[in-house]
């Protein structure tokens, strides 16, 4: 997590990218399924980062909200699949 935190602001920048996709497709009504995906890509970078810090960090650290980011993201996948069922 330092490591990736030291590039930058890089998780506001991936929940507002993610937010903003997710809302644009939501007003349009298009691109779903890709906006969704975005969303998979950017709950998963977060819960494994966050997993992997604890794990490595001396002594372990909670992984609970890494494990709550990764279920998110199964959320997203699942919204995917019902996108693409309907044809959104």
């Amino acid at each position: 997590m330092v490591i990736i935190e030291s590039f930058g602001p890089v998780w506001p920048v991936v929940f507002m990218v993610t937010g903003a996709l997710l809302a644009t497709a939501a007003v349009w009504g298009r691109w779903a399924v890709g906006a969704h995906i975005v969303g998979i890509f950017g709950w998963m970078f977060y819960g494994v980062s966050i997993i992997s810090g604890s794990v490595l960090s001396e002594p372990p650290a909670p992984i609970a909200f890494g494990v709550v980011a990764i279920g998110i993201a199964g959320i997203h996948f699942g919204m995917t699949r019902a996108h693409q069922e309907v044809g959104g």
